[in-house]
């Protein structure tokens, strides 16, 4: 994406909730961008990475961003959350009813905004077929992350201060979609963690990214 080629974009705020970047961030999406910025190369010179985050703690935060956060936002014409609003069972049912018929047949199904944001990461980015690969680095390890990060930007001559302000804005920036340490957040996982018939089907909902990306088990699971 021009990102990566006019790195003065970085930052700048009609360029990143423009209608280039917003909601067109799916493999297919960008693949097929009227741009075409990125073109797939077999040639083995595209150094392809995915950032991965704890299933659970990615969806408690999709959750309050979404289901809490935006759930009186009527911009997107339909009510978010197939109308549960706050109601963390009611939309874990749809969302794994969902998955479930994504996962028998995909043409019963039509994707929505919600699907983007709480079906599995590694449903995502054709990853079934580019698996092998893609580097995957989690979210948690922020000093290797970070490390990472670093290695493989500067070593493809992106300038210092281009990786600096990326990483700034990764780890550190505060954003409207930021849910880290609010009290909804604490008290939805609180929530989650009690309820052991609710973790069980958010288990499921995810349960091929714990075993994709090696997380381990929700610890009241393990416990039973």
């Amino acid at each position: 994406m021009e990102i990566l080629k006019e790195p003065h974009l970085f930052g700048n705020k009609t360029y990143k909730y423009g209608p280039d970047v917003i909601n067109a961030n799916t493999y297919k999406q960008i693949s097929n961008s009227r741009r075409h910025e990125i073109v797939v190369e077999e040639d083995g010179k595209w150094l392809w990475f995915a950032i991965k985050r704890n299933p659970l703690e990615r969806f408690i935060s999709s959750f309050v961003d979404k289901c809490i956060n935006e759930v009186s936002n009527k911009r997107f014409g339909y009510e978010i959350c197939y109308g549960c609003n706050s109601d963390v069972r009611c939309f874990v049912d749809v969302q794994l009813m969902r998955a479930r018929l994504f996962m028998k047949n995909p043409i019963y199904i039509e994707e929505t905004y919600e699907d983007r944001h709480f079906m599995p990461q590694s449903w995502f980015c054709n990853f079934e077929k580019y698996k092998n690969r893609i580097k995957i680095f989690k979210f948690e390890d922020k000093e290797g992350l970070l490390k990472n990060l670093n290695e493989i930007t500067i070593k493809r001559g992106f300038k210092k201060d281009f990786v600096e302000n990326l990483i700034s804005d990764l780890f550190m920036a505060k954003t409207a979609h930021s849910t880290l340490n609010s009290e909804i957040r604490k008290k939805i996982k609180r929530q989650i963690l009690n309820d052991k018939k609710l973790l069980r089907k958010i288990y499921n909902l995810y349960y091929i990214d714990y075993k994709t990306f090696g997380y381990r088990s929700p610890e009241p699971l393990i416990k039973q």
